[in-house]
């Protein structure tokens, strides 16, 4: 079924209703007792060829099961994956009956809203924005709000680019391919729910990441947003994105426009 934009919203709602009506402002959440409010009756691990799946029993409950062979922050992030196409079905009008997994070959769009759907059943949005707007931005917060939340550094730095109460960009440079004649490539994320608009290219930010690398310098970035000039400083470090490796730089500043 195509997801509209209401289903999206209702389906985000759910979720933030979830955690303030179960009483999950203290985190980590306990993402478990989660799921068994909304209704899933078994959570499982299993020797699994995907990260999970949520389907039923014989006997017509929900279960849940996840990959025995995968680390505990994942499976937290499968499980409440897992419940957002629960609560996506649901606002949906819909019932779960044959088996969803994730990473099987489904929707792309509601694969993305389960995650977004997950990742504020982990990380509450007013929670997290709270805890970023008294810390310092930077990897040694990333770390710590990783600890804090029990979410993978991965999930952490996709939450911040998803936050309101913050303007943050993020570049994904490939290491892979650095010669003297081949421009690395790199991948650019801004916040998703605002429009930012860079005052030099991208690139010539990539150039200063990438000389202040050795340092640890910090490398400043000036952009547009809400018809207001910011500065974003930009701290890199060394990823191991699937194998490959990359050089993440990664800033935030609070967007003071929100309401």
């Amino acid at each position: 079924m195509k997801l509209d934009a209401r289903t999206v919203t209702s389906a985000i709602g759910a979720a933030r209703r979830i955690g303030l009506q179960s009483g999950n402002a203290n985190v980590p959440v306990d993402i478990l007792s989660v799921a068994r409010e909304v209704g899933v009756a078994r959570i499982e691990a299993r020797p699994l060829h995907l990260d999970g799946y949520l389907g039923r029993l014989s006997n017509g409950q929900l279960v849940i099961r996840y990959n025995v062979a995968s680390g505990w922050r994942r499976n937290r992030f499968t499980i409440a994956h897992e419940i957002g196409h629960l609560l996506i079905a649901r606002c949906q009008g819909r019932e779960i009956n044959a088996p969803i997994g994730r990473s099987w070959i489904r929707n792309e769009t509601e694969e993305l809203l389960a995650n977004r759907i997950a990742a504020e059943l982990l990380m509450p949005e007013h929670q997290l924005s709270s805890d970023l707007l008294h810390a310092p931005a930077g990897w040694n917060t990333v770390h710590a709000m990783c600890r804090r939340y029990d979410v993978s550094i991965s999930a952490l730095v996709t939450r911040v680019l998803e936050l309101q109460s913050m303007l943050a960009v993020l570049l994904k440079i490939d290491l892979g391919c650095i010669d003297p004649t081949n421009w690395p490539r790199f991948i650019c994320r801004t916040s998703r729910e605002t429009r930012v608009h860079f005052l030099h290219p991208p690139r010539a930010a990539v150039e200063a990441v990438l000389k202040n690398a050795t340092s640890r310098r910090a490398s400043t970035i000036k952009i547009e947003a809400n018809s207001r000039l910011h500065e974003i400083a930009l701290l890199g470090r060394l990823m191991d994105a699937g194998g490959t490796r990359q050089y993440w730089a990664l800033g935030w500043t609070p967007n003071n426009s929100t309401p």
